[in-house]
């Protein structure tokens, strides 16, 4: 069946059987021999996490998302600067008293309309108020009570003397 060299299968001899050595851990570590594509797939797994950690958890930011953050910080800033401004100019108009009690009674849908009709959240250079300023400033007046009044009309006329 073999032919000219003898096949153990055939005749039913067996062959001794080597038992492996179990080994450790480190030991095959030691042994271990990555090869070109080995190394490059897990330096490219390596990049591929650090990237998704870092934008996901660590606190990198797009140039983008960035620009964006600052674009509307500059705005918001800006907006609230006008808010301030719009309530000292409200607080030295003539009728300053008579004009935040109507702030107050309206609601609180009406409240811009009021301070922006009023010409106080115009900014300079502009024809047309600025509704978002307006909204602040009607919000900031709103809040204003009696003590707090008094004190901002004082130091608005301490101001306007100078």
């Amino acid at each position: 069946m073999c032919g000219a060299v003898r096949c153990a299968f055939a005749i039913g001899e067996e062959k001794p059987v080597k038992h492996a050595r179990v080994q450790a851990i480190g030991e095959r570590w030691a042994r271990y021999q990555p090869s070109k594509a080995h190394a490059f797939w897990f330096a490219s797994g390596c990049v591929a996490l650090t990237l998704i950690a870092g934008f996901s958890f660590g606190g990198w930011e797009t140039r983008a998302t960035v620009q964006e953050q600052l674009t509307h910080a500059g705005t918001s800033a800006r907006r609230q600067l006008a808010s301030a401004l719009c309530v000292e100019d409200f607080l030295q108009a003539q009728n300053a008293g008579a004009g935040l009690q109507r702030v107050k009674d309206a609601a609180w849908h009406e409240r811009d309309d009021i301070v922006a009709e009023g010409g106080w959240a115009t900014l300079p250079g502009s024809n047309l108020p600025n509704y978002a300023v307006a909204e602040m400033c009607s919000a900031k007046l709103a809040q204003l009570d009696a003590s707090e009044i008094a004190s901002l009309t004082q130091s608005a006329e301490m101001r306007t003397t100078r």
